[in-house]
Protein backbone atom coordinates (compact mmCIF):
# COMPACT_ATOMS: atom_id res chain seq x y z
CA UNK A 1 0.00 0.00 0.00
CA UNK A 2 1.32 3.44 -0.92
CA UNK A 3 0.60 6.31 1.47
CA UNK A 4 1.32 10.01 1.06
CA UNK A 5 2.22 11.56 4.42
CA UNK A 6 3.27 14.79 6.05
CA UNK A 7 5.60 14.78 9.04
CA UNK A 8 5.61 17.96 11.12
CA UNK A 9 8.85 18.63 12.99
CA UNK A 10 9.09 21.94 14.72
CA UNK A 11 8.18 24.62 12.22
CA UNK A 12 8.92 22.49 9.14
CA UNK A 13 6.76 20.03 7.25
CA UNK A 14 8.37 17.07 5.49
CA UNK A 15 6.44 15.41 2.70
CA UNK A 16 7.17 11.74 2.04
CA UNK A 17 5.73 8.56 0.59
CA UNK A 18 5.54 5.32 2.48
CA UNK A 19 5.21 1.82 1.04
CA UNK A 20 3.71 -0.58 3.58
CA UNK A 21 3.21 -4.30 3.46
CA UNK A 22 -0.31 -4.95 4.67
CA UNK A 23 -2.32 -8.11 4.51
CA UNK A 24 -5.92 -8.54 5.48
CA UNK A 25 -8.49 -11.29 5.54
CA UNK A 26 -11.89 -10.37 4.09
CA UNK A 27 -15.00 -12.48 4.45
CA UNK A 28 -17.87 -11.30 2.27
CA UNK A 29 -21.37 -11.34 3.73
CA UNK A 30 -24.21 -8.80 3.41
CA UNK A 31 -26.66 -10.20 5.97
CA UNK A 32 -26.33 -8.02 9.11
CA UNK A 33 -27.20 -10.87 11.47
CA UNK A 34 -24.61 -13.20 9.95
CA UNK A 35 -21.98 -10.43 10.00
CA UNK A 36 -22.60 -9.92 13.74
CA UNK A 37 -22.26 -13.68 14.25
CA UNK A 38 -19.01 -13.74 12.25
CA UNK A 39 -17.56 -10.91 14.36
CA UNK A 40 -18.62 -12.72 17.55
CA UNK A 41 -17.04 -15.96 16.28
CA UNK A 42 -13.81 -14.13 15.45
CA UNK A 43 -13.77 -12.58 18.93
CA UNK A 44 -14.23 -16.03 20.50
CA UNK A 45 -11.30 -17.30 18.41
CA UNK A 46 -9.13 -14.40 19.57
CA UNK A 47 -9.28 -12.53 16.27
CA UNK A 48 -9.88 -8.81 15.91
CA UNK A 49 -12.45 -8.33 13.13
CA UNK A 50 -14.36 -5.26 11.98
CA UNK A 51 -17.45 -4.82 9.85
CA UNK A 52 -16.77 -3.41 6.37
CA UNK A 53 -19.35 -1.17 4.74
CA UNK A 54 -20.32 -0.84 1.09
CA UNK A 55 -23.15 1.46 0.03
CA UNK A 56 -23.72 -0.59 -3.12
CA UNK A 57 -25.17 -3.52 -1.13
CA UNK A 58 -28.77 -3.67 0.12
CA UNK A 59 -27.59 -3.72 3.74
CA UNK A 60 -24.68 -1.33 3.12
CA UNK A 61 -22.45 -4.07 4.57
CA UNK A 62 -19.83 -5.96 2.57
CA UNK A 63 -18.64 -8.34 5.29
CA UNK A 64 -15.86 -8.46 7.85
CA UNK A 65 -12.17 -7.68 7.70
CA UNK A 66 -9.27 -8.87 9.85
CA UNK A 67 -6.35 -6.44 9.52
CA UNK A 68 -4.19 -6.63 12.63
CA UNK A 69 -1.07 -8.64 11.81
CA UNK A 70 -1.40 -10.79 14.95
CA UNK A 71 -5.05 -11.61 14.15
CA UNK A 72 -4.17 -12.43 10.54
CA UNK A 73 -1.42 -14.76 11.81
CA UNK A 74 -3.85 -16.46 14.23
CA UNK A 75 -6.43 -16.91 11.45
CA UNK A 76 -3.79 -18.51 9.23
CA UNK A 77 -2.46 -20.68 12.08
CA UNK A 78 -6.00 -21.94 12.69
CA UNK A 79 -6.25 -23.17 9.11
CA UNK A 80 -7.14 -20.12 7.02
CA UNK A 81 -9.50 -20.71 4.09
CA UNK A 82 -10.93 -24.21 3.82
CA UNK A 83 -11.89 -24.34 0.14
CA UNK A 84 -9.62 -24.55 -2.90
CA UNK A 85 -11.08 -21.38 -4.43
CA UNK A 86 -8.75 -19.35 -6.63
CA UNK A 87 -8.47 -15.57 -6.59
CA UNK A 88 -10.82 -13.97 -9.13
CA UNK A 89 -10.03 -11.56 -11.92
CA UNK A 90 -10.56 -8.59 -9.59
CA UNK A 91 -6.97 -9.03 -8.38
CA UNK A 92 -4.33 -8.36 -11.00
CA UNK A 93 -1.52 -9.70 -8.80
CA UNK A 94 -2.96 -13.00 -7.59
CA UNK A 95 -5.53 -13.94 -10.26
CA UNK A 96 -5.80 -17.71 -10.64
CA UNK A 97 -3.74 -18.58 -7.53
CA UNK A 98 -5.49 -20.59 -4.82
CA UNK A 99 -6.32 -18.69 -1.65
CA UNK A 100 -4.92 -21.57 0.42
CA UNK A 101 -1.55 -21.27 -1.34
CA UNK A 102 -1.44 -17.50 -0.79
CA UNK A 103 -2.36 -17.88 2.89
CA UNK A 104 0.31 -20.53 3.51
CA UNK A 105 2.89 -18.22 1.98
CA UNK A 106 1.64 -15.21 3.97
CA UNK A 107 1.80 -17.19 7.19
CA UNK A 108 5.50 -17.89 6.58
CA UNK A 109 6.10 -14.28 5.59
CA UNK A 110 4.36 -12.81 8.64
CA UNK A 111 6.52 -14.90 10.96
CA UNK A 112 9.77 -13.85 9.26
CA UNK A 113 11.41 -11.28 11.53
CA UNK A 114 13.68 -10.03 8.71
CA UNK A 115 10.77 -8.59 6.71
CA UNK A 116 10.69 -4.81 6.27
CA UNK A 117 7.04 -3.87 6.79
CA UNK A 118 7.37 -0.20 5.88
CA UNK A 119 9.79 1.89 3.83
CA UNK A 120 9.73 5.66 3.23
CA UNK A 121 10.69 7.65 0.13
CA UNK A 122 11.09 11.35 -0.59
CA UNK A 123 9.39 11.14 -3.99
CA UNK A 124 6.41 9.29 -5.40
CA UNK A 125 8.18 7.73 -8.40
CA UNK A 126 10.77 5.97 -6.22
CA UNK A 127 7.98 4.72 -3.93
CA UNK A 128 5.93 3.40 -6.86
CA UNK A 129 9.00 1.73 -8.37
CA UNK A 130 9.78 0.01 -5.07
CA UNK A 131 6.13 -1.03 -4.62
CA UNK A 132 6.05 -2.60 -8.10
CA UNK A 133 9.32 -4.42 -7.42
CA UNK A 134 8.01 -5.85 -4.13
CA UNK A 135 4.68 -6.87 -5.73
CA UNK A 136 6.45 -8.76 -8.54
CA UNK A 137 8.79 -10.42 -6.03
CA UNK A 138 5.89 -11.59 -3.82
CA UNK A 139 3.88 -12.96 -6.75
CA UNK A 140 6.95 -14.81 -8.05
CA UNK A 141 7.54 -16.38 -4.62
CA UNK A 142 3.89 -17.37 -4.19
CA UNK A 143 3.73 -19.01 -7.62
CA UNK A 144 6.95 -20.90 -6.87
CA UNK A 145 5.61 -22.06 -3.47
Amino acid sequence: KLKHKLDKKGQRVYEYYQVQFECEIKISETNPSLVKDLILLCTQLGLSAKMKRDNRNWSEISGICITQRESVRKFLDQGGPITKVKVSGKSNRFKGISKIKICKFLNKLIQDEKIIWSKSFSNKNDALEYQEKVNKFLVKLIKKE
